[in-house]
């Protein structure tokens, strides 16, 4: 396991805190014959926010060009892996919180992430994009 979690830098009304994502967040989804399509349900007490996905979601659409093209391919696999050991129980998390961006209430969620993420330095979020960039496979 990775010693290290990556941690999402957020705005607060009191000044800039640190978010850090655990693998021991977990999530379901609803029984569904087409699990490709099926919305991740977030579990309220221990499971993973749709902030925090949303948070991981803009790293998905920024860290390419921050990182450059050459690292596309790598960061790809690594936030395939974060979202994986986030998302345990599901199938495809990368295809299931693309799914999430027909719900409405989460793309507010992913518009306020955005503006968090565009508020931070480029070199803040270049830390982040590395993590990710580097997060290893999670063991089954």
């Amino acid at each position: 396991m990775h010693p290290i979690h990556f941690a999402i830098k957020t705005l607060t009304a009191a000044g800039i805190s640190i978010l850090l994502i655990t693998p021991s967040y977990a999530a379901t989804k609803p029984d569904s014959a087409n699990s490709n399509s099926a919305q991740v349900v977030v579990e309220n007490a221990k499971g993973t926010s749709q902030e925090e996905i949303a948070t991981i979601d803009v790293l998905n659409e920024i860290c390419p060009q921050i990182l450059g093209q050459n690292n596309t391919k790598n960061f790809r696999k690594g936030y395939s892996n974060l979202l994986r050991e986030l998302l345990p129980s599901i199938k495809n998390p990368v295809l299931s919180v693309q799914s999430m961006h027909t719900d409405p209430d989460y793309m507010n969620i992913l518009a306020n992430a955005r503006t968090k993420a565009f508020a931070e330095k480029v070199e803040d979020n270049r830390e982040v994009c590395l993590e990710v960039l580097h997060y290893p496979t999670p063991k089954k």
